[in-house]
């Protein structure tokens, strides 16, 4: 039986490339969490393009910005589960 392996690995080494990141966010369903996502969102996102989902939000970032989100999301008292790239649909 084959291992398949559903997350991308991202090369970080190409810092400035462009990801379609999925975060997994804790109680996301809150709409004080949802606006504090919002305004994070919007700070490091350059393209504005996101979604947001039951879990988590979806957005295009670049790689060299994820560290400073989760840190700034952590500041803001959000607890973050997960940070992964999914292949191409």
């Amino acid at each position: 039986m084959n291992d398949v392996l559903l997350i991308k690995k991202t090369n970080l080494a190409d810092k400035y490339s462009i990801g379609n990141m999925t975060f997994i966010i804790k109680d996301i369903h809150k709409n004080e969490v949802q606006e504090k996502v919002i305004q994070m969102i919007h700070k490091y996102s350059e393209l504005n393009q996101f979604i947001l989902k039951y879990n988590g939000f979806e957005m295009k970032i670049k790689y060299n910005d994820i560290p400073n989100l989760l840190g700034d999301l952590c500041k803001q008292g959000i607890k973050v589960y997960g940070v992964y790239e999914l292949y191409d649909k």
